[in-house]
Order: C-alpha cells, then structure tokens, then sequence
C-alpha cells in the first residue's frame, strides 16, 4: 500500500488544536451575531465597535 505514502502522517493533537481553535472562532461570531440581532430588535445603538 504505497498509495498513502503521499500524505503526511497525522498530527492527533495539531488537529484537535486548530478544531479548538475553530470552534472558538464559530462561537465568537455566533455570539457576536446574536448580539447585533438583539440591538437591532431593542432599537439599541453599537457602543463598543
């Protein structure tokens, strides 16, 4: 099976790193979103952008 020669060998915890680091990201905009939804409906203004 020399096929897979051609991708490196997988870094468990590199991946688990950047999945982290993604989701943290997601959830920052999602709340970030959220946010600017319930401003909007409040009639409420950005104060801290």
């Amino acid at each position: 099976m020399n096929q897979l020669l051609f991708f490196e060998d997988i870094d468990e915890k590199e991946i688990r790193r950047l999945v982290v680091k993604e989701l943290k990201n997601y959830k920052a905009l999602y709340v970030r979103m959220k946010n600017q939804e319930e401003q909007a409906r409040a009639g409420g203004h950005r104060s801290f952008s």
